[in-house]
């Protein structure tokens, strides 16, 4: 592999593309506690780069998002529904931290418990009054 020209070692990645991803793949199987740790050091490391990145994605692509997103519940009804009544069923601290960061810049570990227990039981009550009406 050519080390010094990083044209050339883009060309020769580029070209041995799929021998990378198989070794690559192959370790993470092999290692799955190390490629764990590594992934949360580099997500911990990266968060504001990779939020950025997302969110330009995001803003180029909505409907290619959306069409994607449409392509995969009318392929997966039943799993959709499934998971998300798992999902929501206890009223999980993960649960209520994605409901009040769902529209927002803020991240989940951003939100001070406090905020967590007054959505959850704001959540209890519009269940139980829904449940009531029926």
């Amino acid at each position: 592999m050519p080390h010094k020209d990083p044209e050339a070692r883009r060309a020769y990645r580029e070209a041995n593309r799929e021998k990378f991803a198989a070794r690559a793949k192959a370790w993470r199987e092999a290692n799955p506690e190390k490629f764990a740790a590594w992934q949360k050091a580099y997500r911990e490391a990266n968060s504001e780069k990779i939020a950025a990145r997302d969110e330009a994605y995001r803003e180029a692509n909505p409907g290619k998002i959306a069409a994607k997103d449409k392509a995969y519940r009318e392929a997966n009804p039943g799993k959709i529904a499934a998971r998300q009544k798992a999902y929501c069923a206890d009223l999980g601290d993960g649960y209520v931290r994605g409901m009040l960061t769902q529209r927002s810049r803020i991240t989940p570990k951003d939100i001070p418990q406090g905020r967590v227990e007054v959505k959850r039981l704001q959540l209890l009550i519009k269940r139980t009054c829904d449940e009531n009406r029926k």
